[in-house]
């Protein structure tokens, strides 16, 4: 999976944070973080790889290190 994003300051640092939302299976985790930079453009592209047992639904946030702008989305996986 790739998460995107646009809108931000070229060059500064966004910090990803996928939460699961419901319950989840005994060992496995319910929410993981990541980062990117967004390119010259103010956009960022990351792949995320989440494993079988992520299935269902799903929050993703992004919050840049320097503007404070903030974004979030939901999807499911299946």
């Amino acid at each position: 999976m790739v998460l995107t994003g646009s809108l931000f300051k070229p060059g500064e640092k966004v910090t990803l944070k996928l939460t699961k939302k419901g319950k989840v299976k005994k060992g496995t985790k319910k929410s993981f973080g990541t980062s990117a930079v967004a390119g010259p453009d103010g956009t960022f592209s990351k792949a995320v790889k989440l494993k079988k047992a992520a299935t269902g639904k799903w929050k993703v946030s992004a919050k840049a290190a320097s503007s404070g702008r903030t974004a979030g989305a939901g999807f499911k996986v299946s």
